[in-house]
């Protein structure tokens, strides 16, 4: 069985790379707008989307389309959809998810750090967890400077790289918290900025909220010896619009997780790194990738995504890239980890 062990961990990059420098970023948008038009002339993309670029030679990662249920992995893994070069070490193996929709007509790219050491630092070297962007920009995740410039048919691209109008993009010092709790929320969910602009010659960019980790006591174990002495009132739960799993591993029953709206709203992540959602004391099996899935509520459903997992996900038992995840489904993480479904929140599917 091969696993992540051919793929180095997650390293930090010296903090002087992870700002870059946006005059460098202006330069590059012009290859890289150029490179876009042409293979525009050449082929019109079927669905509208976003070219990503990377590195200072503005190397073309790929294209992320506006498919309605698609998405794209960020990183260095072997499955990542967007395949960072291995000596970037600075980038994660899975360093950030990217969803392209559309708002008011106009494309609009979600791109959300998976919880990496470095998170995605702006043109103004402020630092957000998850994003909302209309028009070409650039950032920098991992230390690496990434370029992100929309096409479609008859998108008119400005000339030079705008610098974007942030919103919702403040920092602020909280002790103690962990990485992704000191930003202040957008003012606008769902949309970018106040309002759509327009304009083609500027760029948008809104924070929204990061990935949630659950809480300590969100897992509530079937041994009453397992040392803890956390109940749940799951009548409660479920009126609160709250998904519960039964949980498995390697056959054994585990016990039931409790997942709150507003956690699944920002979207739980599972894997084995201390960033997701483990069993606590008892490890998870080696069959669970480091950053494994996620688990999401949007558009009234529960949606299940594999982040380019090495053993994949499965909803009953069928492979899958993405799903949404109703009562009584079973959805297997790696070959040993098994999370079923008792209910799902108010507005999925019962």
């Amino acid at each position: 069985m091969e696993d992540d062990r051919h793929n180095r961990g997650t390293h930090v990059a010296p903090l002087s790379e992870l700002t870059y420098i946006p005059q460098l970023a202006s330069a590059l948008y012009g290859k890289a707008r150029a490179e876009v038009l042409e293979r525009r002339s050449e082929a019109t993309p079927l669905h509208g989307g976003f070219w990503v670029f990377a590195g200072l030679e503005g190397q073309l990662l790929g294209f992320v389309t506006c498919s309605p249920g698609t998405h794209s992995v960020l990183g260095r893994h072997t499955e990542a959809d967007l395949r960072v070069d291995e000596r970037y070490a600075g980038v994660s193996l899975r360093q950030a998810l990217l969803r392209v929709r559309r708002a008011e007509g106009e494309l609009v790219l979600n791109l959300m750090d998976l919880e990496s050491p470095s998170g995605i630092t702006l043109h103004d070297a402020r630092r957000v967890r998850a994003l909302d962007a209309q028009g070409p920009f650039a950032a920098s995740l991992g230390g690496m400077m990434m370029l992100f410039v929309p096409d479609e048919a008859g998108l008119e691209l400005p000339e030079a790289l705008p610098v974007p109008e942030l919103f919702g993009v403040e920092e602020r010092d909280v002790p103690g918290a962990r990485q992704g709790h000191g930003l202040v929320q957008n003012s606008a969910p769902g949309g970018v900025g106040p309002s759509l602009r327009r304009d083609r010659g500027h760029s948008v960019i809104s924070a929204v909220a990061g990935y949630s980790r659950p809480s300590d006591g969100s897992l509530v174990p079937s041994r009453r010896d397992a040392g803890s002495h956390v109940s749940v009132d799951m009548v409660a739960a479920r009126e609160a619009g709250a998904t519960a799993f039964a949980v498995s591993m390697e056959g054994l029953d585990v016990g039931t997780l409790v997942l709150t709206r507003a956690q699944l709203t920002a979207g739980v992540l599972v894997g084995r790194y201390g960033r997701c959602w483990d069993l606590g004391d008892q490890p998870l099996p080696s069959t669970v990738s480091r950053v494994h899935a996620l688990f999401i509520y949007e558009d009234g459903q529960l949606r299940v995504l594999d982040l380019g997992s090495t053993n994949g996900v499965t909803l009953d038992d069928e492979p899958l890239r993405a799903a949404s995840v109703g009562r009584h489904q079973r959805v297997g993480i790696g070959e040993e980890l098994v999370l079923n479904a008792l209910f799902v929140g108010a507005g999925s599917e019962a």
